[in-house]
């Protein structure tokens, strides 16, 4: 970075007449009876601080621009948009689907790729042709390899294969592709930013809203406040029910009418309901006597859920290592070992919304 006191012989050269003329008025004004001829002491120390001057109030125009989002482009804006937690909006890949022709049999691979006249998209499951005519024919999920606007096409543009695939024939999409996007321009990213600074911040803290909530909403059990979750005068608010957890649609508008209502400001809310996240455990045991199979399923079931809904909006995630010891709580196992969690031993992340239950446990017998 260059020091903004230095100022290089090109800068001067480049401002020769400005600095000069600027020189002249100030002796002409202020200065008539020192020496004004090219070379003078007084004309030097003058030119040599109008030349610092000038170089000094470009390099703060610069600096200027750079830092204040009216004229601040590219990586500087989002410098200053990511100060108030806003991003731009990265480019979205545009997907749909096609129709892919073939001989009964072969297989089509995730992966294979069919183009329009200017765009790749790649096939993302792999299905097998089905025997429903001489040459069958079925429908496969497609993504554009580049993502933007330019993966956007109407129907019938997408037309073959970007290379020979064994026993496939022809492809068509007989549904407009038109959902992807372009990174969100410079304008966009300030329109958006002055948006939702524009908005008042809520004057009531989480504690407050959570209250307010209880009290006046019978069917809520837990509820967790995200502040700040889209940017300034924003309040996200997930919920979870008394008899059901998660909360229907219906509900939600009320929660959200009432918040409108009864607090007086700006600020936009966002109310969610908790979901479902299912997750799987495989672990070798050895069962205590008084259990089989699936009794002891079904109490590790119960006492995973019971302690995953106890936790709900404590952390962001799940630990393995919890995990391990409520299993070491369950009483139908005499040893347990070698516990995967979704086919591994991580930790579990979390959204806002997760609510975490058991989907299958699988026993294996311990040797």
């Amino acid at each position: 970075m260059r020091c903004l006191n230095l100022v290089t012989r090109e800068e001067i050269e480049i401002k020769k007449d400005e600095i000069n003329q600027l020189t002249d008025q100030i002796f002409k004004e202020t200065m008539q009876n020192f020496e004004n001829s090219v070379g003078s002491f007084p004309r030097e120390i003058v030119r040599a601080f109008i030349t610092e001057l000038l170089i000094q109030n470009n390099l703060y125009d610069e600096l200027s621009k750079k830092h204040h989002a009216e004229t601040a482009k590219g990586i500087d804006l989002d410098k200053i948009c990511e100060e108030d937690y806003i991003f731009r909006f990265p480019a979205v890949a545009a997907t749909g689907t096609v129709k892919i022709y073939g001989i009964p049999g072969a297989i089509i691979q995730k992966g294979y790729q069919v183009a329009s006249n200017k765009n790749l998209y790649e096939i993302q499951e792999t299905k097998e042709i089905p025997s429903n005519g001489a040459i069958g024919n079925t429908t496969v999920l497609v993504k554009a390899v580049e993502a933007g606007s330019s993966g956007n096409v109407s129907i019938g543009e997408i037309n073959s294969f970007a290379v020979s695939y064994q026993g496939l024939e022809r492809v068509e999409n007989e549904i407009a592709v038109t959902n992807g996007k372009d990174i969100e321009t410079d304008e966009e990213l300030y329109i958006r930013r002055k948006k939702i600074l524009s908005r008042i911040c809520a004057n009531y803290n989480a504690t407050m809203i959570e209250k307010m909530l209880l009290e006046n909403f019978d069917i809520l059990k837990k509820i967790k406040i995200v502040p700040r979750w889209n940017g300034k005068g924003t309040l996200k608010i997930v919920v979870t029910g008394k008899e059901n957890n998660i909360i229907e649609t219906a509900d939600l508008n009320k929660i959200k009418l009432f918040l409108d209502n009864e607090i007086i400001t700006d600020a936009e809310f966002t109310v969610n309901s908790v979901r479902d996240k299912k997750i799987n455990i495989t672990l070798e045991a050895i069962l205590n006597r008084e259990y089989d199979e699936e009794s002891a399923i079904n109490l590790t079931k119960k006492i995973l859920n019971e302690a995953f809904l106890k936790g709900l909006f404590e952390e962001n995630r799940i630990y393995y290592a919890e995990v391990i010891e409520k299993l070491l709580e369950v009483k139908a196992f005499k040893k347990i070992s070698n516990i995967d969690i979704n086919n591994t031993k991580e930790d579990i992340i979390l959204t806002d919304e997760d609510l975490v239950s058991i989907g299958t446990v699988t026993i294996k017998s311990l040797d």
